[in-house]
């Protein structure tokens, strides 16, 4: 997770080891915690993110255009999909930025979920106003930054003294997810069961905490993250 704050600010540091046994490959990465101005996490190419990754500094935002608004990034998640854009084996690809480059090279800004607090907005916007929380609502926006300049279409206001900041930053990917396969799937009523694997998993305890509120039964069966040795 990368947090940002007025005080403090974290970016990602990637720290990527491989460890094998038997058949599987475990890849690790590690944050670390650095006080930071204007930053974002970015990529010119796809590729290993301990190589293809860097911090670049920027100014301050300008005042917002209409309709769109200045954000702070409070939260930012770091999803096993976020590495698999980075790597460019993941269908949804982020849209080049042209204003965080020194020479204005086109750059991509990594990361998806965020939540952000709104520093300042454009006319034309009636429903926002400083300091209200926002989540994204277009894929690959870019949320490893200290701050953005986005389109009111693209962010959805949400009500921050109902969750906390790190609830409100992973909302947009996992729970709709497990909603949509409660939902969409096949119809489910009262005292039905429900099996699922990856129970641990974020959409898998989503899954469960919404079975439960429409009285829907789960069987959850869980995988052991840990790496065990493989002997003939």
């Amino acid at each position: 997770m990368i947090r940002t704050a007025a005080s403090r600010r974290y970016v990602l540091h990637l720290h990527h080891g491989y460890s094998t046994a038997g058949s599987c490959i475990v890849r690790a990465f590690r944050t670390s915690t650095v006080r930071l101005d204007q930053r974002a996490i970015v990529y010119s190419k796809n590729g290993d993110p301990s190589s293809v990754l860097s911090a670049v500094s920027f100014p301050d935002l300008p005042p917002p255009a209409p309709r769109t608004a200045n954000v702070r990034f409070l939260l930012s998640p770091i999803n096993p999909a976020d590495i698999n854009v980075i790597e460019g084996v993941y269908p949804s690809r982020p849209s080049p930025s042209t204003d965080l480059s020194s020479d204005a090279s086109a750059v991509f800004v990594a990361g998806n979920e965020g939540v952000a607090e709104v520093l300042s907005v454009g006319n034309g916007i009636t429903h926002l106003k400083e300091k209200d929380w926002v989540v994204m609502t277009k894929p690959q926006m870019g949320t490893w930054a200290s701050s953005r300049n986005v389109r009111i279409e693209d962010v959805l206001k949400v009500d921050s003294s109902g969750l906390s900041a790190a609830h409100a930053a992973t909302l947009t990917v996992n729970s709709p997810t497990a909603y949509n396969m409660l939902h969409d799937v096949v119809q489910l009523k009262e005292g039905d069961w429900v099996v699922q694997n990856g129970a641990n998993s974020a959409v898998g305890q989503a899954v469960i905490q919404i079975a439960a509120s429409k009285g829907v039964r789960t069987i959850n069966f869980i995988r052991d993250r840990q790496v065990r040795s493989m002997s003939a």
